[in-house]
């Protein structure tokens, strides 16, 4: 929430103002449909890659549709106050007073994906005939590895305390990764019928 607030704000912020700047400069009609088809396509440009770059597209596009039949030259200021005052709400009752927003996020605790690993260890080490629940297992112990890694990235930009948890966790988060890699490797040389038995340590020390 915290870090979706901040970019809510900024994005919202240099959209109006940039939506003010063309509104002052372009007449109503033709210009500001080619402008905000820019702007609309800046969106699609920007999303994946940042919230904020997006708030500023879709803010600018929507403030400049509202002026192609005539020109509104109040609408960016009403736009920077309601998002303000959303903004506020957010952080106020989405941040600082709601329950747990201060702590690390529960679902993306180390302990469930070490859980997950151990199955997987454990069904990794017998016969292929022997794996009942194989290609479910894998999947989850995959799955909650890069959870916990792509979760502890996003945390590092949350304010104290959660960023200085998450920054402990990473190298944590790759190690088992790695370890998860290691797990379907000793699966593989199971089924070739290769040695593992210098594996089987290995990945039970990182566990």
């Amino acid at each position: 929430v915290f870090v979706r607030t901040v970019n809510r704000i900024f994005g919202t912020v240099i959209g109006a103002l940039l939506a003010t700047g063309v509104l002052a400069v372009l007449s109503s009609g033709l210009p500001l449909v080619v402008a905000t088809a820019l702007a609309l396509g800046f969106v699609v440009l920007s999303a994946p890659k940042l919230y904020g770059f997006s708030v500023i597209g879709i803010t600018t596009s929507a403030l400049l549709s509202r002026s192609i039949g005539q020109v509104d030259p109040v609408a960016p200021i009403f736009r920077l106050q309601d998002t303000l005052i959303g903004a506020a709400i957010a952080i106020v009752f989405g941040y600082l007073l709601w329950p747990g927003a201060r702590r690390y996020p529960a679902y993306a605790q180390l302990s469930g994906a070490l859980e997950s690993a151990h199955d997987y260890l454990n069904e990794a080490v017998k016969p292929a005939a022997q794996r009942r629940h194989w290609q479910s297992v894998r999947a989850e112990a995959y799955r909650l590895a890069h959870r916990a890694r792509a979760t502890a990235e996003a945390a590092v930009l949350e304010p104290p305390p959660v960023s200085s948890v998450a920054v402990r966790v990473i190298p944590i988060a790759i190690e088992l990764e790695d370890t998860v890699d290691a797990i379907t490797a000793v699966g593989s040389a199971v089924d070739a019928g290769s040695d593992s038995a210098e594996l089987i340590p290995q990945v039970c020390h990182r566990l």
